[in-house]
């Protein structure tokens, strides 16, 4: 996975915040269930000029030797998770989550061979790995750190903006591209401050107030 360039903007297709784990009540868990099973989340952007049909997306699993590892139950190993649109020029389809992909405790990552677009023109493209834009829109750094968890209602809030407005324009997803280059390394400086998460969160309840009040 990579946080997306300016240059990857240009791709037709783009796929974001990829993860393995499963639901578990209302929020999503990492690794598998109790039965071994592993479901997939992750969203994509339409970047070209048409309107999106379909998208068929073709992720293999790997376990942590690197090794692709098959579903225990079907034997298959490649899976195909289907969007259904439309999905327009430019917008985003927020979280797909798709149940129990495979069933193999040994699953630890996985990897976007091809996508499949077709448009409601009728005509279809088939973008290779290095075709596709990889958008990282991960936890909330700065926000988690100051709340002390990523779970919280006001760190929801906030990823709720980002996932319902910022996500939908150029703009918002310049500024979440250079906020998930700088946090990380903004948070291992000054995470444990205790100044820094004081000022910081009168600062946060500020935005969230605002931003629950438009409804996010």
């Amino acid at each position: 996975m990579k946080i997306i360039t300016s240059s990857e903007f240009n791709k037709k297709i783009s796929i974001g915040n990829i993860s393995i784990g499963h639901r578990e009540d209302l929020f999503w868990t990492s690794g598998c269930n109790y039965a071994g099973g592993v479901s997939l989340k992750f969203s994509l952007t339409n970047n070209s000029l048409k309107t999106i049909k379909y998208v068929y997306s073709y992720i293999t699993p790997y376990n942590r030797v690197n090794d692709p590892v098959a579903c225990l139950i079907t034997g298959e190993s490649q899976k195909v998770c289907q969007y259904i649109g439309p999905l327009a020029n430019g917008q985003y389809t927020g979280e797909c989550i798709y149940d129990n992909v495979w069933y193999n405790a040994t699953i630890t990552r996985v990897r976007v061979d091809k996508i499949v677009v077709e448009y409601t023109d009728r005509m279809h493209e088939t973008f290779a790995e290095e075709d596709i834009g990889f958008e990282q829109y991960g936890g909330c750094y700065i926000a988690t750190a100051i709340y002390g968890s990523y779970d919280c209602t006001q760190v929801m809030v906030l990823r709720n903006y980002r996932d319902k407005k910022l996500c939908k324009t150029l703009f918002g997803r310049v500024f979440i591209s250079c906020y998930y280059k700088i946090s990380p390394t903004f948070v291992k400086h000054f995470g444990e401050n205790k100044l820094f998460k004081r000022f910081g969160r009168k600062i946060l309840n500020n935005i969230v107030n605002r931003l629950r009040e438009k409804g996010y």
